[in-house]
């Protein structure tokens, strides 16, 4: 259905309507580029990098040039939250004032995933009824006496994903089998290494507190967040887990895991 529906797309020329989107997703689609007196040719390379990130995506990039910023943080905030924007790039001085920056902290992970499992072991092939009085039954073979002993088998993810974890975190978990009702060996090993999989690279959860209107975001959706500092330089995609909203102050608090 989805490709008939691109493919008329297509043939009618049909491009979406960003204003209806914006009432229906309660949001902007635009990102806020904040300077202050920098050269020319920074301005250029900051916009360019900017544009470059949002190309062929659905946001439109807002350029609000602000003097002075050391001196009036409040001010440029209270701009910035009257421009109704998704998101904001702060260019320094912007992203050296701590009324500004402090609004993302990065929080301690559930003690489950604190510090990570190392690997996954996953149910397979339940025996319903254990019986340990089978040894030296006529016609009972030795697998068969080894099946019948056990509740279940266990399926291991990958041992050499595993290594990897523990060579980022040397004091990785390692969790009680998972519990599950898979038939055959190959497809509890596929979940085994889909859980293992989570941890490839280092998460985190950030508490990021935002001046923006209440109601726009959702949980489970993904939001991708740039910050200078924790390991957000360079941008992360973040899973929205928690949220709450305060209409009197015009805020959104988030808890985002990425």
């Amino acid at each position: 259905m989805r490709r008939k529906v691109k493919e008329a797309a297509a043939a009618l020329d049909y491009h979406p309507n960003l204003a209806a989107q914006s009432l229906i997703a309660r949001r902007s689609f635009l990102i806020g580029l904040t300077y202050e007196r920098p050269s020319p040719s920074y301005v250029v390379e900051l916009q360019n990098g900017a544009l470059g990130r949002l190309e062929n995506e659905r946001y439109r990039l807002v350029v609000l040039p602000f003097n002075h910023v050391a001196s009036r943080p409040e001010e440029l905030g209270k701009l910035l939250l009257r421009a109704g924007l998704d998101g904001v790039l702060l260019a320094p001085p912007a992203c050296d004032q701590p009324l500004l920056l402090d609004m993302i902290e990065r929080q301690k992970l559930p003690d489950g995933l604190s510090p990570p499992p190392w690997r996954y072991r996953v149910a397979w092939g339940r025996n319903w009824t254990v019986q340990t009085d089978v040894d030296g039954q006529s016609g009972v073979t030795a697998a068969r006496v080894a099946f019948l002993a056990e509740r279940y088998r266990l399926a291991a993810s990958d041992a050499t994903a595993g290594a990897i974890v523990r060579t980022n975190h040397p004091l990785a978990q390692d969790p009680a089998p998972v519990e599950s009702y898979f038939r055959d060996e190959a497809d509890a090993a596929r979940e085994a290494n889909r859980r293992l999989a989570l941890f490839g690279k280092t998460n985190s959860l950030y508490r990021i507190r935002l001046k923006a209107h209440p109601f726009v975001h959702e949980i489970g959706e993904e939001v991708h967040v740039t910050f200078p500092r924790w390991d957000l330089q360079a941008g992360r995609s973040l899973r929205i887990v928690a949220l709450t909203e305060d209409t009197d102050e015009n805020a959104t608090e988030i808890i985002g895991f990425g």
